[in-house]
């Protein structure tokens, strides 16, 4: 005679499969899931299943269910694999000595500036005293960013020194120019990191501007109260001077 498994003895099983795979530290990983993640691998769980059972009518839900679950922690798993295999080379790159992070504390707070110091590590060799000075008012910039988003009393006067470091910044960059080898190819990387640079640093200004503004309405306006519009004339910059707060 053949033997038919029971809707219940298939449940059983799929079950105890369902425990199996998340006593192996798949619940962890699932809790530990991004909200905008976790809604996209929810979406996808349904996807799976969806055509599942299209496919194959006999199946239960719980098919579905199981593989969704297999890939989404194969999915994330990959992701934490990969996020913490980028934040491994970011500290990698924080202890070179050049970097000097016993003294420049607030560089680790952006990882895109910490890799384009990486990528442009060349020019220490050149011109180290340069280098090291960019270094530390980058590390002074994002200082100053930080205090303004913890609620500095002096707000509006860290947003100022902040505009008055970007100008250093930019050029200490461009002293940087006259000790490279003037080659085709170091000018076009020098020109790009002049762009990225100021990219970058525009991005931390405009954060500092939104949160001045925002403490500036709160708290009502006085004879310290200073506004940063994209209006306000700007100087006139052949680097970067597209769409932005600050020039």
């Amino acid at each position: 005679m053949q033997y038919v498994c029971s809707c219940n003895e298939i449940s059983g099983y799929y079950n105890k499969l369902i425990l199996v795979i998340l006593n192996i530290k798949m619940y962890k990983n699932i809790a530990d899931i991004d909200k905008t993640d976790m809604f996209m691998y929810a979406v996808l769980i349904i996807v799976i299943t969806v055509i599942v059972t299209r496919i194959s009518p006999s199946s239960t839900l719980l098919v579905g269910i199981v593989i969704g679950l297999i890939v989404v922690y194969y999915l994330n798993d990959k992701q934490t694999s990969q996020q913490g295999n980028y934040v491994q080379q970011i500290i990698k790159i924080l202890q070179a000595p050049r970097l000097q992070v016993d003294r420049n504390q607030y560089l680790y707070q952006d990882p895109l500036i910490v890799e384009f110091l990486e990528t442009y590590k060349e020019y220490f060799d050149y011109n180290p005293q340069a280098y090291t000075s960019l270094t530390n008012q980058i590390d002074n910039l994002l200082h100053l960013g930080d205090d303004i988003r913890r609620g500095s009393t002096n707000y509006t006067r860290d947003y100022e020194i902040m505009l008055n470091t970007k100008g250093k910044i930019l050029n200490t960059y461009h002293s940087i120019l006259h000790k490279i080898p003037h080659e085709h190819t170091n000018l076009n990387k020098f020109h790009n990191g002049a762009k990225n640079l100021k990219h970058m640093i525009n991005e931390h200004l405009e954060a500092a501007n939104r949160q001045t503004l925002l403490r500036s309405n709160e708290e009502g306006i006085n004879v310290y109260t200073m506004f940063h519009y994209k209006s306000h004339p700007k100087p006139t910059d052949p680097y970067w001077n597209q769409g932005s707060y600050h020039a």
